[in-house]
């Protein structure tokens, strides 16, 4: 076995293990669950069956000591038998396009047998889902200590998580104990299908198949293990069903039906024994009572159920196809076809058996019907009958009516999503068109307020008017400015050093500098009674792009959010010019095949050497608390600027004030936040599967900055 999985079971709940053969009998008639080795070869057992030998046969156990590993739970010894059986590889599937819950009800019902595994691109640990026969119980080891989770936990933790998990399928063989060795063997003259078995080989369900091949007239005698499923939909540490030791009767055996199954050509007696518990070997024609017959027929129904069971079980290790319809054909086409013979026999016998226990009948009967059979009793096969002349051709217009049927009403679900579709795009572009007359409106009132103010100067002057320094609007003067991202020397700590690591605060505040451009001469020009640049050190734009540069990626690598907000900080060191007040175009095709340009407005976008944009930000320096309609038209603007633009990796929404919780609504839905967020990446707008861009809320409050969404 592999080291990984002998180092977890000797790590569960040990006890000594001696006897040979028989110490593993007393583990099998308590249904332990868990790994038995002498030091060298393994044997794993789930509810009392050996499901996997390793390192060496049963044989090896004949004589042996050693030490015997009860698992936490049945479905861990259970995966572990699974995983060293090397099964195969059918399917591959991505959480995000196929989630395990979907796969999940799919291989349930169609009683598949095997092992669901989650662990390639998942950080936080392995999942599991194991199934026998349709049922399913999760496994999962979480975390550097992997913390084990079972059950309907352990299923959960697997379905919330984001990675790629592979389907495997797995043909489990049962290991049968040998008879104990003081059991007498039976003599020549006994028919093949009797067996003696002690109250230790009673606790498992055996059914005994002829074989017309053997020699003579009767068939010989063949065994098969049910294996009780471990799953969510039953209790996994159910022990196995235990078989009535109240003593047997001798039949006489008649011969198989030569139309009959395997099963219904099983032996249906024992031979009687006699006052102290011998075996009459000798008597093949033994005579017995009514009362006794009826016994051996039931026992003979319980034989039939029990391998009509193993017989689906067997059958169910075929993982299903995801679409309903495939599943059912590859259903009826591996379904076991059964002779109609022997069947009024059959339903004697299960009519004779109604009146046992309630508690046995439910032991026997199976809890889920997988596979196309009943649950318990022998399978009763279908009655034949003849299609009614004109049935086929009435099925297939009805059939083909029905396909052109959905095929009409999925084309009016299409239509009717577009239109949705359309009328969403129309109201963003109708909300960003009114933002944009509200502005231009207040820019028109303060135009105009500006233009009376110097009328009254003008005429209050008397004479010739002194010369004055130039004056400017701050709108007019934060337009028409760019940054740059310069330094004093490319030999000292830079944003490429500070991303990798290698330089302090204090270094990259004394080397770097933010130089501005303007589109008008600044020399003597006054904004609001102010020199130009010191207006423009003052301004909340100027302050929130120096803090991008200086401060933020330092507040990321410190906080340990570097994986979290990837994109943001991975292009913080591709800054080159900041513009203020910027326009980014984004040009498409229409339908006729006309070329159509659009332009985006942004107070601020930062740009790249080549002029494309890396970040995009709104900011609202008022104190009116930002709303959910400006969230909206910048995420509108955004996802639209990303589509054209792969390299934008943030969009920011920054406030003097504070974010309205309809602001914050709007973040949560546009990155699919909330407590059942399974992205990796922190408060990001997925676009498609390699594109997206992180949308961020910042509060600016005297001076400062701080990132409210995401939390550092």
């Amino acid at each position: 076995m592999k080291p990984e999985r002998t180092e977890r079971m000797t790590e569960w709940e040990t006890r000594p293990f001696e006897g040979g053969y028989d110490g593993l009998r007393s583990l099998v008639d308590r249904g332990f669950s868990g790994a038995v080795t002498d030091g060298s070869a393994w044997a794993i057992l789930v509810n009392g069956r050996i499901v996997g030998v390793h390192g060496g046969d049963l044989s090896t156990f004949e004589e042996a000591d050693g030490t015997a590993y009860e698992a936490p739970d049945p479905s861990l010894a259970l995966l572990f038998a699974m995983q060293e059986s090397s099964g195969e590889s059918r399917a591959q599937y991505y959480t995000e396009e196929t989630p395990i819950s979907t796969v999940d009800e799919t291989l349930s019902e169609g009683g598949f047998t095997g092992y669901v595994e989650l662990s390639e691109n998942v950080l936080s640990g392995d999942y599991y889902v194991v199934y026998s026969g349709g049922k399913s119980t999760g496994v999962a080891f979480v975390g550097n200590n992997e913390t084990l989770y079972t059950g309907e936990e352990a299923f959960e933790r697997a379905d919330d998580e984001v990675g790629i998990y592979e389907v495997y399928d797995v043909d489990l063989d049962i290991v049968e104990l040998p008879e104990p060795a003081e059991q007498d063997a039976p003599t020549d003259d006994a028919p093949p299908g009797d067996s003696r078995t002690d109250d230790a080989s009673a606790t498992r369900d055996v059914a005994t198949e002829g074989d017309p091949s053997a020699g003579g007239d009767e068939p010989s005698a063949g065994t098969a293990t049910d294996t009780e499923p471990v799953g969510r939909d039953a209790d996994p540490a159910v022990e196995p069903d235990k078989t009535e030791s109240s003593g047997t009767q001798s039949v006489e055996q008649t011969g198989p039906d030569p139309e009959s199954t395997p099963a219904e050509r099983e032996e249906d007696g024992e031979q009687e024994r006699d006052a102290n518990g011998a075996s009459d070997a000798g008597s093949d024609e033994s005579v017995v009572d009514s009362s006794n017959s009826e016994s051996g027929a039931a026992r003979a129904d319980d034989a039939d159920s029990v391998f009509s069971e193993e017989a689906a079980w067997r059958q169910a290790q075929t993982i299903p196809a995801l679409d309903p319809e495939e599943t059912a054909r590859l259903r009826d086409e591996t379904k076991p076809e059964r002779t109609p013979t022997n069947r009024s026999s059959r339903r004697n016998a299960i009519e004779r058996r109604s009146g046992r226990d309630s508690s046995e009948r439910e032991a026997v009967e199976p809890s889920r019907d997988t596979a196309g059979r009943r649950s318990g009793g022998a399978a009763e096969p279908a009655s034949n009958t003849t299609d009614a002349p004109g049935t086929d051709d009435s099925t297939d217009a009805l059939a083909s009516r029905i396909e052109e049927l959905e095929a009409a009403l999925q084309e009016e679900r299409n239509r009717k999503e577009a239109l949705e579709q359309r009328r969403e795009e129309v109201a963003a572009e109708r909300d960003r068109f009114r933002e944009r007359a509200s502005k231009l409106e207040s820019r028109v009132e303060e135009l105009e307020s500006e233009i009376e103010r110097l009328r009254e100067e003008l005429s209050a002057t008397p004479g010739d008017v002194p010369e004055v320094d130039r004056t400017m609007l701050p709108d007019e003067a934060i337009s028409g400015t760019n940054l740059f991202v310069r330094y004093e020397s490319k030999g000292k700590p830079t944003l490429d050093a500070v991303h990798a690591g290698e330089a302090t605060r204090e270094e990259l505040s004394g080397n770097l500098k933010l130089e501005h451009h303007t589109t008008f001469e600044d020399d003597g020009l006054v904004v609001e009674g102010t020199p130009y640049r010191e207006f423009l050190r003052d301004t909340v734009e100027y302050t929130f792009c120096r803090w991008v540069v200086e401060q933020l990626p330092f507040e990321i690598r410190e906080t340990a959010n570097v994986d979290r907000l990837r994109d943001l900080y991975d292009a913080i060191p591709e800054i080159d010019r900041v513009e203020f007040d910027g326009t980014v175009a984004v040009s498409s095709t229409d339908a006729d095949g006309q070329r159509e340009n659009e332009a985006f407005e942004f107070d601020v976008v930062f740009r790249d050497r080549m002029g494309d944009p890396l970040f995009v930000a709104n900011l609202n320096d008022s104190r009116e608390p930002t709303t959910q309609s400006m969230v909206d038209t910048l995420v509108s603007d955004a996802v639209t600027v990303a589509g054209k633009h792969d390299g934008l990796a943030s969009a920011l929404s920054v406030t003097a004030s504070f974010f309205e919780p309809g602001a914050l609504d709007a973040v949560a839905d546009a990155t699919g936040g909330g407590l059942l967020s399974r992205s990796k990446r922190a408060s990001f707008v997925k676009l498609s599967r390699k594109n997206g861009f992180h949308l961020c809320l910042v509060e600016t409050r005297e001076g400062g900055f701080h990132l409210n969404v995401p939390e550092l």
